[in-house]
């Protein structure tokens, strides 16, 4: 049994083919588990800190669409909560934005 040069370009191809699929299979589970591991630490952030959670309620309701950990993070250094990084299409929200609707729940509760 001859193998020929076009059997082993077909076996070839099939090779490269399963390879970049592995690759990019172990990527987006890469991936995946990252954006796990941010919205779990933004969630735990928000239950722990108080002005975490006023920020994450002004962001609610300015993009009510978007979610902590995947479309933005909140940081807490001790001395107040700040959105430390935006990644939502929307445009990131000023401080005063966020300051005025923190204002405006503060008012209601």
């Amino acid at each position: 049994m001859a193998i020929d040069a076009l059997t082993i370009s077909a076996l070839i191809i099939s090779v490269l083919v399963v390879l970049v699929a592995l690759y990019l299979t172990v990527r987006a589970r890469r991936d995946t588990e990252a954006k796990l591991r941010r919205v779990a630490d933004q969630s735990a952030l928000e239950h722990e800190s108080p002005s975490a959670r006023e920020l994450c309620s002004a962001l609610r309701e300015l993009y009510p669409n978007t979610c902590p950990g995947l479309d933005y993070e909140v940081g807490d250094d001790g001395h107040g909560a700040y959105l430390r990084a935006w990644y939502a299409e929307h445009p990131r929200p000023s401080r005063k934005e966020l300051e005025a609707v923190v204002a405006r729940h503060r008012g209601q509760g």
